[in-house]
């Protein structure tokens, strides 16, 4: 059974049977999340799959994507189920290891938990949401078209025809026409492929009147720009970068929390990151330069929203210093004593049993060890 965050000090056979109650209630609500995303597996892929499809089309690339081993399909469709698990059930994991944890800690130091993790949440889901809607497509689009124009080709030169020969003219439509039968083809503007209608292999060998009753079996024929370099990338290998970059905004964007862990913790006060602002935009360049694409506008999407993030640390550090967010009072200028002596809120009670009062007054002084000492 779960402990209050009041109850007495356990044993050491509590704290592991709590434990594994913690560890059992994450994994139970994770599971379900993890069967949801296996049923929306196929729309999930094509949201990811989305940027890359579009960055092909306007560069005129045949937009589709290829398998290579037997198990890679399957693979990538279970590792988008297992990420959907983790990112969807995260909050409920930090919130299982916060309910472990919390009765050894004092209500001022739970106090920068309640500060932080949603603060965190907000900006991995902005970082997440950033790297989908902004950088991705730019990058993937400037990589389609490099590879695109990567081997020049020679002009085709212009010949005059033959007389009385002809070109063949094919139907253009914007997508498939309405009871198409077999031996029939057209160009489907909207695929950007040349679609042909075929005996469907079902209807092999059968008799005239079952034949027509099997519809048409439809096969395309993608058709793309005049390219010496064939561009057909990996379902496996395209998800795991756009997973990879995902991780790393959602971590980058951690630098408000970073700022705000730095200017609490006593290592370094706001006044002096104002100071060296040159070397935190150093920073974020060497980082950027490291975890995007080996080009300059995908290391710029990420440099700039990194710098900025850091400015808006030195705002939240100004606004929830240390002393404030330990009181609880956020918007009072100084905050007030929390109680008297040796107790937590007055009342004198020890932390795990010990008989240690917290000292309000420590946080009056200057803070030179960390905020909660």
């Amino acid at each position: 059974m779960a402990r209050d965050i009041n109850d007495k000090p356990m044993s050491i056979g509590e704290h592991l049977e709590e434990l594994r109650l913690r560890l059992a209630l994450a994994i139970g609500g994770v599971v379900p999340i993890f069967v949801v995303g296996l049923w929306f597996g196929h729309e999930l892929l094509y949201i990811l799959a989305k940027p890359l499809l579009r960055a092909m089309e306007d560069e005129g690339v045949a937009g589709a994507m290829q398998a290579t081993q037997v198990l890679e399909g399957f693979l990538t469709y279970l590792k988008i189920g297992a990420v959907l698990a983790i990112v969807v059930g995260g909050p409920w994991i930090v919130f299982q290891l916060w309910k472990f944890i919390a009765p050894g800690l004092y209500s001022k130091e739970r106090r920068f938990f309640y500060v932080l993790a949603p603060m965190s949440v907000f900006f991995s889901a902005l970082g997440v949401a950033f790297m989908y809607f902004v950088m991705l497509p730019f990058a993937l689009f400037f990589f389609v078209h490099f590879n695109n124009t990567l081997l020049p080709r020679p002009a085709t030169p212009i010949v005059q025809l033959d007389p009385g020969a002809a070109l063949p003219t094919i139907p253009q439509v914007m997508g498939d026409p309405k009871d198409v039968k077999a031996g029939q083809m057209w160009l489907n503007l909207e695929r950007r492929a040349v679609r042909v209608a075929m005996v469907n292999p079902k209807a092999r060998g059968a008799t005239e009147e079952e034949r027509a009753k099997q519809p048409p079996l439809v096969l395309s024929l993608p058709l793309q720009a005049d390219s010496q370099v064939i561009q057909h990338y990996k379902v496996a290998e395209y998800v795991g970068l756009v997973l990879t970059f995902a991780l790393a905004f959602a971590v980058a964007f951690q630098t408000p929390i970073v700022v705000l862990l730095l200017g609490w913790t006593g290592l370094i006060d706001r006044r002096t990151l104002s100071k060296y602002r040159k070397y935190a935009l150093l920073t974020c360049t060497l980082i950027a330069a490291a975890i995007t694409p080996p080009d300059f506008w995908s290391m710029l999407s990420l440099m700039a929203p990194m710098y900025a993030l850091f400015e808006v640390g030195l705002v939240l550090l100004w606004l929830l210093p240390a002393k404030r967010v330990a009181s609880g009072r956020f918007f009072s200028k100084e905050p007030t004593s929390a109680g008297g002596g040796g107790g937590e809120g007055g009342g004198g009670r020890g932390r795990g049993g010990g008989g240690r009062g917290e000292d309000d007054s420590a946080w009056d002084r200057p803070r030179t060890r960390p905020m909660w000492r």
